[in-house]
């Protein structure tokens, strides 16, 4: 796990814009700022973005995982594998790592109903729990 740089910064802060716009396309400016897990829901229920829109669902993820920094004690973090530079989530203190990256995107991809609030009730749950393991 490595913090993250400034060129990871400017990445997140692209994803961020991104989903502000797609908000913003699909919802009005008032809910563009001030996006929330109801609106990230609301996106999500209504099909927003496509299953074939890869990039715009990991944008999404940055921005579901901005919503967990925000409430618990997840923190960014950057992995750097044989599988990329990633951003991930890390829960201070605890050996929890969650890929918010792809936890929407690969979800929607395969066609399943995502409800965000149990998303995150769930990873807290786990990372309070100290679970360990890794989930994507």
């Amino acid at each position: 796990m490595q913090a993250l740089t400034k060129d990871d910064l400017a990445r997140l802060e692209t994803a961020r814009m991104v989903v502000s716009d797609l908000v913003r396309a699909q919802l009005g400016d008032a809910a563009a700022s001030s996006i929330d897990l109801a609106v990230l829901q609301t996106l999500l229920d209504r099909k927003v973005p496509a299953p074939d829109e890869t990039y715009k669902l990991q944008c999404m993820g940055i921005v579901f995982g901005d919503l967990l920094c925000a409430r618990t004690r997840f923190e960014w973090r950057i992995v750097d594998d044989e599988y990329g530079r990633d951003p991930t989530l890390v829960y201070s203190g605890k050996a929890f790592q969650f890929n918010v990256l792809t936890a929407i995107s690969k979800r929607v991809e395969n066609g399943e109903d995502i409800d965000l609030v149990d998303m995150a009730d769930w990873a807290l749950e786990r990372a309070e729990a100290g679970a360990g393991a890794e989930v994507h």
